[in-house]
């Protein structure tokens, strides 16, 4: 393209790092292969759909029907996508991970499961099948233009939908880099129909392992259109031969396939040491600095081409060493009131937090590679050290390496008998639903709480097994909430009469009753809903069930052996597919919620951490978890249940959440709208410019956080080194091999 001619991706680029799209333009490339890259097979799929849908008999048929079998739908968009994306899945077998690999068929399904949502809301609108689709599926690949002044965007539309009464632009993005980059690309395409007369609403489909998360745009306007003309009329000037400025965030750069032709022509954009060294020591704060500033960064290396200026790079504090001028961390062994050890300030202080703090909640948030489960990890290490069992939710296998402790050439010395205390103390149990990697566990959909409840705490805790039921049991969506509410009365009536109550009795009791009339399910669909029930007794959604031991949150709480404090952590990657997953946490969160409501006073009892929570915790949506997880951080601090989640942005979760977390921790982010968030979230403490202090956040450094305290108090902290190992995710072989055979006897001894 000539340098009055741009393509979206190109914008996207610029959006991104100016420097990568002048090297793009010289043929580098400059998008990593990796997850990333591989997701681009999920373009062929959507591309499959949309084409296939229109001439397929097969899905015509099944939308013949108003109420459609969305399961069915599902199978046969999933069947149009999958041949052309597997061959191209083939294509790039070779440069990805075979991790990546195992996980494209549910990339496939969860876009054939999107799909079929709207599909399956036109069929009750619709004449028939076939004009269902033509009705939702209105574009694919459709070529637009922008002219912008005298320079011209063009590029090809993903998908243009249209759901209930709305007209969506969706656009499937495997890579951008960024939070903005990534919403650039849509948006520029809703300026392009908005300037043909066309209103559509933009919507970002972002694949990422084997999820695929819809991210809402902000509609565009006359001044995004001004602000894309300014951007465009820069581009043509770094292709002119302009220096281009940096990427904004120095994740990208850290990422770079052309990063040391970048250096080269126009100087380095990082610190000489890597991620994975400790970084020099921070010279303090000048005495006129604005209070929250950051520490002074020491002078940037110097760049090869003498007329170029390297940019200013903000580094963390130095953690704690021996010398003599640093205080020693905090004494660990007074077990249940040592404050837990963080990391430290700029001026090289400890940062400690007090364990109570912890039953008022902890949240920590920070863009991909922010540091922000490293840090997560810590906390889950000190609150080991205070004596307070942790149950943790790992969703990728990143947290199951607490595991094994750091080896002597790999912990900083200072922390040596800290590492000692907690390979001491830790009582390790890695649970594997549905596998025998670990130690197995079962659940049972239904378990009943303990003890007298108020009637709302009764309904609450039989509606949530109602709900893990539907989770797993197909019903019509026009009588979905009959259903639950049914299931729900049932299982309320036996709370108080049984402590367990199974699937099997509830099918006995409903066929017992089935002639009596019921005033919210008619008898052919009660008749239809135990059927549904009785397909949870038999195949593979049995076993979720009934192999394995029982999962008992008072056993998982109290030490096998005396002294020991037990880390318990639940592998959600064996279970087949997201709503499985969500399903599993969905009986475990039940089970904590009725277990803590038989709790008294306020000590902290057991630590309930979720990183990357937003799945199960979004801001729009009600999954099974999402209920219970609210009650949960509501009402957890008086029963001593504490709470520490993670997530990348602050629109990930539901606010209700986010606001019930008196202690916040910000790494590193990526988009403007998250820093007004975090500016929010700290609020306006004495002595400490909250909006200078999260602005620096922006290209922030890893590691390092902005950490807001239960008492109000805000500083800044550079984390500790964690004092277990941190690398590479772990599957089977790894939880095997960190499974004693003698723990394993153990647990199954008591099926």
């Amino acid at each position: 393209m000539s340098d009055s001619s741009f393509s979206v991706t190109e914008v996207v680029t610029a959006t991104r790092c100016a420097r990568q799209l002048v090297l793009a333009r010289r043929g580098l490339r400059v998008v990593p292969y990796g997850a990333d890259a591989f997701g681009t097979a999920a373009h062929v799929a959507l591309a499959a759909v949309a084409n296939g849908a229109r001439t397929d008999a097969e899905l015509h048929a099944l939308l013949d029907y108003p109420l459609p079998d969305r399961a069915r739908v599902i199978q046969s968009l999933f069947r149009l996508a999958l041949g052309g994306a597997y061959a191209h899945a083939k294509k790039v077998a070779n440069r990805v991970d075979g991790g990546d690999l195992s996980r494209f068929a549910d990339t496939v399904l969860r876009l054939a499961t999107l799909l079929a949502q709207p599909l399956t809301r036109m069929s009750g609108e619709a004449k028939n099948g076939k004009e269902a689709v033509e009705s939702v599926f209105l574009a694919s690949e459709e070529d637009v233009t922008l002219t912008l002044g005298e320079i011209t965007v063009r590029g090809r539309i993903d998908l243009m939908c249209r759901d209930a009464a709305e007209t969506w632009l969706w656009d499937l993005k495997t890579y951008a880099g960024t939070h903005d980059a990534e919403l650039e690309q849509v948006r520029v395409y809703a300026m392009a129909y908005a300037a043909m007369g066309k209103r559509v609403r933009p919507a970002l489909w972002h694949v990422t392992r084997d999820r695929i998360e819809i991210r809402n745009a902000d509609p565009v306007g006359d001044a995004d259109v001004a602000q894309l003309g300014k951007l465009v009329t820069l581009m043509r000037s770094w292709v002119g031969g302009a220096p281009p400025p940096p990427a904004p965030d120095l994740g990208t750069c850290r990422t770079c396939p052309a990063r040391n032709e970048c250096w080269r022509t126009w100087g380095r954009t990082l610190p000489d040491e890597t991620d994975q060294v400790r970084p020099p020591t921070m010279p303090p704060p000048p005495p006129d600095a604005p209070p929250g500033a950051p520490p002074a960064a020491p002078p940037p290396a110097e760049a090869k081409v003498p007329h170029v200026v390297a940019p200013k790079v903000a580094l963390p504090p130095e953690a704690p060493t021996r010398s003599p001028s640093t205080p020693k961390p905090h004494d660990f062994s007074v077990e249940g009131t040592a404050p837990l050890y963080l990391g430290t300030d700029p001026k090289k202080q400890p940062v400690t937090l007090d364990p109570m703090d912890l039953t008022r909640h902890v949240a920590v948030f920070g863009a991909s590679g922010s540091g922000k489960t490293y840090f997560a990890k810590s906390i889950v290490e000190e609150a080991l050290l205070a004596g307070i069992p942790v149950i943790a939710f790992d969703v990728q296998g990143d947290i199951l390496p607490l595991a094994v402790t750091r080896d002597d050439t790999k912990i900083d010395p200072a922390l040596e008998a800290r590492r000692n205390a907690y390979r001491d103390r830790a009582e390790v149990r890695l649970l594997t639903p549905l596998n025998d990697a670990g130690l197995r566990v079962a659940m049972n959909p239904m378990k009943l709480p303990k003890g007298d409840l108020t009637p709302e705490r009764r309904s609450i805790c039989a509606e949530a097994a109602a709900d893990n039921l539907l989770s797993y049991a197909k019903t019509a969506p026009a009588t979905r909430e009959h259903v639950r509410m049914f299931l729900a009365n049932r299982i309320e009536a036996a709370i108080g009469k049984t402590a367990t109550l199974t699937i099997a009795d509830l099918i006995a009791g409903i066929v017992a009753d089935e002639e009596e009339d019921d005033e919210l399910l008619e008898p052919k669909v009660r008749a239809k809903l135990v059927k549904d029930l009785k397909l949870l007794t038999m195949g593979t959604k049995s076993y979720t069930f009934r192999e394995g031991r029982p999962f008992d949150l008072d056993d998982l709480v109290e030490p096998k052996t005396p002294g020991k404090v037990p880390l318990n952590v639940i592998w959600l990657n064996g279970l087949v597919d997201q709503q499985s997953k969500e399903s599993f946490v969905a009986m475990v969160l039940a089970d904590v919620y009725t277990w803590m409501l038989g709790q008294r006073g306020g000590n902290a009892r057991v630590l309930l951490y979720f990183d990357e929570i937003g799945p199960y915790m979004p801001p729009n949506g009600e999954p099974p978890t999402k209920k219970l997880l609210k009650r949960i951080f509501k009402e957890g601090r008086k029963y001593g249940v504490c709470g520490l989640f993670c997530t990348q942005n602050f629109t990930d979760v539901d606010y209700k959440v986010v606001s019930q977390a008196n202690t916040i921790a910000v790494g590193r982010v990526n988009a403007a709208q998250e820093k007004k968030k975090a500016i929010e979230a700290f609020g306006a403490p004495a002595n400490f410019d909250v909006a200078a202090a999260v602005t620096t956040l922006i290209g922030g450094v890893q590691g390092r956080f902005l950490l807001k305290q239960a008492s109000g108090k805000v500083d800044w902290v550079q984390g500790r080194t964690l004092l277990t190992e941190h690398g590479p995710v772990w599957g089977e072989e790894e939880i095997r091999a960190a499974t004693p055979d003698e723990t394993r006897n153990a647990w199954n001894e008591k099926k």
